[in-house]
């Protein structure tokens, strides 16, 4: 079972709208044609589209996902990689977890190990 891109953002009222009342995005590129949002974008968008997912039979029910085409590129496309589309989730996971900011930064100050050996006569 392919997993679905989500739909298309609604049109924006004229004149712009969203963050900053800039224009409305760019459309996603079709996987394999070359499009405005650069090869990261395109790469990304034929992951989701070459998504597959599986629900385990039994009472975990686990759910497995990637992409499980064989490896191959065309010259456009590295077909059979997920790693963005594997980025993308973890960084969803990520986006959720509290981030307290009660790290404490030290630095270490130590001499120039270089320094000698630019007052060194060569």
């Amino acid at each position: 079972m392919p997993c679905s891109p989500p739909p298309p953002p609604p049109p924006r009222a004229a004149g712009g709208g969203g963050r900053g009342g800039e224009g409305p995005s760019p459309p996603r590129p079709v996987c394999g044609e070359r499009g405005p949002g650069g090869e990261g974008q395109r790469q990304f968008w034929c992951e989701v589209e070459a998504c597959q997912y599986e629900i385990t039979p039994g009472p975990a029910k686990r759910m497995r996902w990637g992409v499980w085409e064989s490896p191959a590129y065309d010259g456009l496309i590295a077909r059979g990689h997920d790693d963005l589309l594997i980025s993308a989730a973890l960084c969803t996971i990520v986006d959720k977890l509290e981030h307290p900011g009660d790290a404490v930064g030290a630095a270490v100050d130590i001499p120039d190990a270089l320094q000698e050996i630019d007052r060194a006569g060569w």
